[in-house]
Parts: structure tokens; sequence; C-alpha cells
């Protein structure tokens, strides 16, 4: 007997349209820049994705880099974050000139991101989570041991709050105080704006800022997820390589990945354009899509 509760074909994922995969060997990191998409190879190079006329050299960076963020330019020109894979942060211009750089000590489930007052770096060190704050200029402006699997919101004015994923519900708290002794969940944690992401391998859990109540979607072996800017659609990316979108709203139990063609392996990186008008999924390569 089918379990119609359950049965995948009750929720199939909205179509992907292949656009674009840009020859661009062994990408490890990439972030959009507006609707353009820059991506970071295993030798440090950068290289600029348009989808509707292809990709480019932007300038050289430093090899073996694990994170790419880049600043909204609110203020002043945009500037792209690096972070490798010892934990070295470097902050270019969008031409290429270095602007400074530092080392971190994270070397694992790093978290980048531009927010206040600068650049927000959160990861595993040999002994411990830490989470740094840096100044546009490079300024430490405040650093802290944080528990396992805590996260930034980089949002709003001043220091940014701080999240964990316990067993009654996300954890939200103001930076310095105290996030709770317990242990976290599972979840691996991704920062959506104010939105947080538990990806866990089963499914993904959705919770929207200070709302109470989570939405999740079942996918049998999930390493990724994304969320569009506007928060209402979600991908889903697994590690076999499959990618598919679905609304971000409760109601929809479960989806049905469709194959991307090309991904080979575990999906390493999934991400919306600003506009919402792509979705960007990288593993062996970069494919972009419109959905």
């Amino acid at each position: 007997m089918v379990d119609l509760a359950n049965a995948h074909f009750q929720h199939p994922a909205r179509p992907l349209e292949a656009l674009v995969s840009p020859p661009i060997s062994d990408p490890r990191a990439m972030a959009w820049s507006g609707e353009e998409l820059l991506v970071a190879d295993r030798e440090g190079q950068i290289h600029l994705v348009e989808p509707s006329f292809g990709a480019r050299r932007l300038f050289q960076g430093a090899p073996d880099p694990v994170r790419l963020a880049i600043s909204s330019g609110r203020g002043g020109a945009r500037r792209v974050a690096i972070i490798d894979r010892h934990g070295h942060l470097r902050v270019y211009a969008m031409d290429g000139a270095l602007r400074w750089e530092c080392t971190t000590g994270v070397l694992a489930s790093v978290q980048l991101a531009f927010g206040a007052p600068g650049v927000i770096v959160v990861g595993d060190t040999l002994e411990s989570r830490r989470l740094l704050l840096f100044s546009a200029e490079g300024v430490v402006v405040a650093r802290a041991r944080v528990p396992a699997r805590t996260v930034a919101l980089p949002q709003g004015e001043g220091h940014p709050p701080l999240a964990r994923s316990l067993a009654d519900g996300l954890r939200v708290r103001p930076f310095g105080a105290q996030l709770g002794s317990e242990s976290a969940t599972e979840h691996h944690l991704l920062v959506s704006g104010s939105h947080v992401l538990g990806v866990a391998s089963g499914g993904v859990t959705l919770w929207r800022g200070a709302q109470p109540h989570a939405v999740t979607v079942k996918l049998y072996d999930v390493v990724n997820a994304a969320l569009s800017d506007d928060g209402e659609t979600m991908a889903l990316a697994t590690r076999a390589g499959s990618v598919s979108v679905t609304a971000a709203r409760p109601g929809v139990p479960r989806v049905n990945p469709g194959k991307v063609s090309g991904h080979e392996g575990p999906v390493a990186g999934l991400t919306f354009s600003q506009k919402g008008k792509w979705l960007a999924s990288l593993a062996e390569r970069v494919w972009v899509w419109g959905y």
C-alpha cells in the first residue's frame, strides 16, 4: 500500500532550467553580488559570472579558499572577503587590490559575512568555537568564545545577535548574552538575513527570525540548503548531487529532487541571487539555474 502522507510524488520539485555552467576548474566558494556571481577556484582565481553573458576572470586571490562574501556596497565601494583553509582572512576591493588581511585561527564550520561593524567570522579552532568581529579597516572590534554550532545573524546596527539550535527550537540572544550550556542539535546552521536554515540528514528546518514556529521540509540525504531573499523559496541539495526548489511554507512535508546535470557528488554551495532570478549550485563545477 502506498503511504500517501509521505509520497514523494505528492510534492514534486519545481523544474530547474539550466542556464550556464562556466568553465571554472575546481571551484571552492561563491557568492552573489546583485545578479552577478563571484566564484573562487582552488588556485585563488576569482571569476565573475554573468548568467546572461558568461564568465571572465576578475582577479587573483590566495589559494585554497573555503568561504567568500561580498559587501553590499552601501556607504562605499564593494569589498570581497575570502577565508582560506588555514583560517587566513583577506579583504579585497573589487579590482583585486588587497585592503587588509589577518589570521583568524578558525579551521572548520566557518561562517563569513559582512555586517555590523564590518566583517564577521565564526568558526571552530583547534580548541573551541570562536567569533571575531572586524571593522571595515580590519581592526578587531570584538572576539569571543561561543558554544558549539553557534552562528551570527548579520543584521541591523551594532554587534550581531547569535543563534543555536536546541531541542526546544532555535535560541537567539544578543551578542554577549548566554546562549545556554545545553547540547546543540545536529543541525548545520546556515544564515539567510534574519532567517536560519538547519540542515540535518533527513531534511531542512527553517526558522523565520523570532517566530516560534518552524517550517520543516523532508528530503533524504540533504547536505545543503538556501533561502531566497524574499523568504518564499527554498533550495535543497543532496550528497548525490541532486538539487530542487520548493515553497518555503508549511504543508510541504517532502520534496522529490530533480537530478542536476553535471553534479556527480555532494553539493558544497547553494545560493540564490539577490533578486531571485537565479540559483547557483557548486560541486565539482558550478551551475547557474533559472526556476
